[in-house]
Order: structure tokens, then sequence, then C-alpha cells
């Protein structure tokens, strides 16, 4: 009976250490695969921190050398603008210098939403191409700023533009800035191409009338009018995908790992917490005020081969 007793108690024994092991077990797999998504989520705060700084022209010098550009960016040094416009592009937009300051994003932006006060100020006949005065039978003359020059022909003269319509209106198919647009666009300086920062907002004030709908399809940006060109469409959308893929990813790692049997669930286990310990103990002892070489990497994975054989034989 004693014998029979003490067998019975061996086996409660090796029952409890079993589940502690898959207890262990599980909560090693629950650590990897959180070790695993955080290195995930620094991949792609990476990615897209190169990305942005891509997206970034002075940083990169994409933008021609020699200029000043004044990139919009708050107390933080974030920029301000909602859509950039690069110069190899701007000139064919340029027709957008007939639209007041508050389309253009600047350092000193309200709270207040841009595009009410750009409306208001496309009403008021205000425009960053020059000063529009409203004459005494409501008409507005286009006074366009241009540098004098011994030839004054090349100078655009002073234009009469009718009246602009309320913004109200544009429903009914009247234009916002009540001009043809195609007449009255200024030339863009060939030798002197600047990008344009736009605010937030800026594509609500756009006109969308039949005449200039026709404009910028004949120039080739109609897309400009098109709400889900903007840059905050595109991040969204990347987000969304993002956002999925890694939970396919989520899905293949936990059906990979369910696949496996005990032995092998261990071995990588052990080998991504040696991976996180080698990783950990170089960074601690590397100078940072060096470059990683490729002889720094290999020694790591030496290291790791070395672990590895020390562990199974």
């Amino acid at each position: 009976m004693n014998g029979a007793g003490g067998n019975h108690q061996q086996q409660q024994q090796q029952q409890q250490r079993l589940r502690q092991q898959q207890q262990q077990q599980a909560l090693l797999m629950q650590q990897a695969l959180q070790q695993q998504q955080q290195y995930q989520s620094g991949v792609l705060a990476a990615a897209a921190a190169a990305a942005m700084t891509q997206m970034e022209p002075i940083s990169n010098g994409n933008l021609p050398p020699g200029i000043a550009y004044n990139i919009p960016r708050d107390e933080e040094g974030e920029p301000l603008y909602e859509d950039f416009i690069c110069p190899k592009c701007s000139p064919q937009c340029y027709f957008l210098k007939l639209y007041p300051d508050t389309i253009w994003a600047s350092n000193k932006q309200s709270s207040a939403p841009q595009a009410e006060t750009t409306n208001s100020t496309v009403m008021n006949g205000n425009s960053s191409l020059g000063n529009i005065d409203k004459s005494e039978n409501g008409a507005l003359i286009n006074h366009l700023n241009c540098e004098k020059t011994s030839d004054n022909e090349n100078c655009p003269k002073d234009s009469v533009a009718p009246e602009k319509a309320s913004l109200d209106d544009s429903s009914d198919g009247k234009c916002k800035l009540g001009m043809n647009i195609s007449s009255n666009t200024p030339s863009a300086d060939s030798e002197n191409k600047m990008p344009f920062f736009m605010s937030k907002g800026w594509r609500e004030v756009i006109c969308r009338c039949e005449t200039c709908t026709g404009f910028y399809a004949q120039q080739g940006v109609a897309y400009l009018i098109d709400k889900e060109d903007s840059i905050e469409e595109y991040e969204k959308v990347a987000k969304q995908k993002r956002e999925k893929k890694l939970e396919q990813q989520e899905g293949v790692e936990a059906n990979f790992l369910n696949s496996l049997d005990h032995v092998q669930k261990i071995e990588i286990l052990s080998g991504i917490n040696d991976m996180k310990n080698e990783l950990q103990s170089f960074l601690e002892t590397f100078d940072s005020s060096k470059p990683v070489t490729s002889e720094d990497i290999r020694a790591v994975f030496e290291n790791l081969a070395k672990k590895k054989k020390q562990r199974l034989s």
C-alpha cells in the first residue's frame, strides 16, 4: 500500500510539474508575441519616420538649392501645411495665386477653420496675387504685382473682372472668382519655381464651376478638387492597410506556433530569448558614437550560435 501511495504521489508531482511547465511555456509564448509586436511596431514607426523624412523637401534637398523656402511650422517645428505642391508642379497650379492668402499655410494660423475664412476673403475680394479693389459699380479690378522693368509691355495690365458671385450661389454654376480664370492667371516664373504649401480645407474653397473645372482639366490638375487626393486620405488608407496586414500576420504567427510540438515551441522561445539578451548586451556595451558595421552584426550571430551549441550539448 505504501508503494502504491508513493507512486500516486509521484504521479501527482509529475503532473504538477507538467502543469507548471505548460504555464511557463504559455507565458513565454505570450511574451514572445508581445516582443514581436513591439518589434514590428518599432519597424513601422521607423519606416514612417523615414517616409516623412523623404517627404520633407528641405532635409533631402529635393527643392532647388539657392532659394530660401519658408516651410510653415508650429512652435515645435512640426509642418503646418495640409498639402504640398512641389516646384515642378506649381507652374500648372499657378492659378491658385488668384485666391486669397488664407489658402496658403503660414507659421501663424488661427484656430478658426481655414475654409470659412478663405470663403469670406474671396467674397471681399482680397487676393494673394495683389490688391483686388472693388470699384463703384461693383466690378473687381485686379492689380497684378509685377516688377517694373524696362519693357513694361511684359507686365500684365490691370484687368477688370466681373463682380464676384456669392459663395452661396456656387451650386448654380456661378464662378467663385467671378472672372475668366484662363485669361487672368499670371504667368509662372520658369526660372524661380516655388513650392506651394496649402492650408487646411483649401480644397473646399477652389471653384468648381464649369469654366474652372474645364481649365483644371486643360492644365492636367483636375485632381485638385478631389478630396480623396489629399495627404490625409492617403495616410488613412495606408493606416488601414497596415492594420489589416498586422492582423493577418498575427493570425499566421499564432497558427504557426499552435502547429508546433512541445520541443519545437521551447526551441523557438529559447531562440527568441537568446536573441533578445544578445541584442540587449550588444547595445549596452556598444559605443553609440560609432557606426554599426558588418563585423559587429557577424559577432552577434556568432555569439548566438555558440550559446545554441552550448544549450544543445
